[in-house]
């Protein structure tokens, strides 16, 4: 639901204003009939809307691309192989966007175009690995494999709160200064040394033991999803951060348990170098400065920020049920009409092309799903879809 929209007031604007003229704007100058037909086919089965179907005077337009993939690796391959064909035919990326439900999606996608080397910007938000959640654990990382890292030191030393303020902070950089220390001897010598306070002196005393414990771990060289997974619980981040998600209807936990899942796929792989190899990988895929062309860039977003937008060409991933729908309480009627039209808002934002796609296995929060097709899909009709299939063998589409 976009913050603070109340679809009641548009259900009930004509009862509280009567003899209102109404003037429906129904031509749509953006998009070409078949995506307009595909829109108006989803969202007619909303219930709670004022009655309105969108005409063109556009051309025909292509069937919509309906790909199925194997997985959310296969999912993001196709996404950008297909983009790499578009600019060969002279598409330029700043006319193709991506859409995506979470933002926890993201990840696979961001790195597929790092690997590949498509410039892309995310609207709206934050880059995968620049988002506050995942730089605060990141650096719960950085300080177990460095504990002289000053700057992650400073970022987690009250991340989540624990009562050590900008004064004490402040006293322990003019410490270091004055002995020529590090941060991290500074504060172990403040403690043994008995410097300040006691409550102060117990809050440094529990996050040198928090983080003497992690460095301890970190020699028996453990699995990074393990490791990720105790700091997230041991430090209260977890807490924390699904406290704020709950007081806020964000879904950032979502993103911790995200880079859970690709601290997993690492382990996975066999590498060597444990968490100093992984905080390496995450340092090349994050990198900013990757592209010079600062403006010609694909654009992604999550559905919500796609609003007011279009674009020649647009992606949508993810068309799987319990993702897109997204449901929290999946009886609820209101939920589920409000996606609906969060799907009518990203298919219409597509001017020339639209390629939907969703995954038979995805690995998610830590989970492997194999959720059936978006009911959206089977509400759009079977003459305005061409499907395409990461694989030769049969697949239902509409089970």
């Amino acid at each position: 639901q976009w913050r603070g929209a109340d679809i009641r007031n548009i259900l009930q604007f004509e009862q509280d204003f009567p003899g209102a003229k109404i003037i429906k704007l129904e031509q749509n100058y953006r998009s070409t009939k078949i995506i307009l037909n595909a829109a108006n086919a989803i969202v007619k089965n909303n219930k709670g809307r004022k009655n309105k179907k969108l005409w063109t005077e556009n051309h025909e337009g292509e069937a919509i691309t309906c790909y199925i993939a194997e997985n959310e690796f296969f999912e993001a391959n196709y996404v950008a192989q297909k983009i790499i064909e578009l600019r060969e035919e002279g598409i330029n990326f700043r006319d193709i966007a991506i859409f995506y439900r979470i933002n926890a999606q993201s990840r696979v996608l961001e790195e597929e175009m790092v690997r590949l080397q498509i410039p892309y910007t995310i609207v709206g938000g934050f880059r995968f690995y620049e988002r506050k959640e995942i730089k605060d654990i990141l650096a719960y990382l950085r300080v177990i494999v460095n504990p002289y890292d000053s700057i992650s030191l400073k970022r987690i030393i009250n991340t989540p709160p624990r009562g050590i303020g900008k004064a004490t902070l402040t006293k322990i950089e003019n410490y270091s200064k004055s002995k020529g220390l590090s941060l991290y001897d500074s504060i172990k010598e403040i403690v043994n040394r008995k410097e300040v306070g006691n409550p102060i002196l117990r809050r440094l005393k529990d996050f040198i033991s928090l983080i003497e414990k992690f460095i301890e771990k970190n020699k028996d060289n453990p699995k990074v999803k393990k490791l990720l997974e105790e700091i997230a619980e041991d430090s209260g981040l977890k807490m924390n951060i699904k406290q704020k998600d709950e007081d806020s209807e964000s879904f950032r936990w979502e993103n911790v348990e995200e880079l859970i899942r690709a601290a997993d796929e690492f382990d996975k792989s066999e590498q060597e170098g444990g968490v100093s190899a992984f905080l390496d990988r995450i340092s090349l895929v994050s990198d900013i400065d990757t592209f010079d062309d600062k403006e010609n860039r694909v654009a992604m977003m999550t559905l919500h920020s796609a609003k007011g937008l279009e674009f020649p060409i647009v992606f949508i991933v993810g068309m799987e049920d319990g993702l897109f729908p997204y449901y929290r309480r999946k009886e609820n009627l209101t939920d589920m009409e409000e996606e609906r039209r969060l799907c009518y808002v990203g298919i219409t934002r597509a001017k020339e092309k639209l390629f939907l796609s969703l995954t038979k296995q995805r690995s998610l929060f830590g989970i492997d799903w194999r959720n059936p097709p978006s009911p959206f899909l089977k509400e759009i009709p079977d003459k305005f879809l061409s499907i395409e299939l990461s694989e030769k063998d049969s697949y239902i589409v509409y089970p």
